[in-house]
């Protein structure tokens, strides 16, 4: 069985450190300011290059990076895209196959925040991580679970020889995804060729989220009336 080695950022709760230096599976546990993620992972000496970026396959591919998300931070890294960045930045250290996120809760509690994003605005983004980063968030929900699940996927990630390793570019992105169709004709006042309209326009759910009421307009079928509805609608769950 793989012995794990990791550092994790100063700026986590001590709770972390002490769960993860109680597991059985790792053998030690530093501290220290990461640039990019919160809990790095590595079978050896654990050391994480700063330098030669630019690949879709990372230059820390013998480790794994875990970003840790509460349901508020999840929700407001939606609401200002930090959590786009945050992937991106991952992939770029690390590599596609390499970066996770967990977040300590279920996706009710990411509903039950109070952002004002509706519930298939929720599930919407979830899904566009999946089918866009290729990024599937992992839930758990309490502290020990958390700990349990990510040196498990980081132990398994070595152990495991046969993984199919992509990067998030490799697979075909299919254009107004049915799923985000649908999401968009549940919206009062939203039929089918405007929902396409829309999807032509804004690809995603996280692009809808941040679409003002100007940038509704100028897609073919939305007036003013209409912008400000699908707004209020997004926003307030109305």
């Amino acid at each position: 069985m793989t012995q794990l080695n990791a550092i994790v950022d100063s700026r986590e709760p001590g709770r972390v450190v002490e769960l993860l230096r109680r597991h059985d599976d790792v053998s030690s546990v530093e501290k220290d300011q990461l640039t990019v993620g919160d809990i790095v992972l590595g079978p050896g000496d654990v050391h994480v290059d700063t330098g030669n970026f630019g690949s879709d396959v990372g230059v820390n591919v013998d480790l794994v990076a875990i970003e840790r998300k509460s349901p508020a931070d999840f929700v407001r890294s939606i609401q200002d895209r930090r959590l786009e960045d945050q992937i991106d930045r991952m992939y770029e250290w690390f590599g596609a196959t390499n970066s996770y996120i967990i977040v300590e809760g279920s996706v009710n509690d990411l509903i039950a925040e109070p952002s004002g994003i509706p519930d298939n605005g929720i599930y919407g983004y979830i899904g566009s991580l999946a089918a866009r980063w290729q990024m599937v968030p992992l839930f758990a929900g309490y502290p020990t679970m958390e700990i349990e699940l990510l040196t498990r996927v980081a132990r398994k990630h070595f152990e495991e020889t046969n993984r199919v390793v992509r990067s998030p570019d490799s697979t075909p992105k299919r254009k107004n995804d049915a799923y985000y169709l649908r999401m968009l004709m549940e919206l009062d006042g939203i039929g089918r060729k405007t929902a396409n309209n829309i999807a032509d326009e804004l690809g995603n759910p996280e692009d809808l989220i941040h679409a003002d009421t100007e940038r509704l307009q100028e897609i073919d079928g939305i007036g003013k009336k209409r912008a400000e509805c699908i707004r209020t609608q997004i926003w307030n769950g109305e």
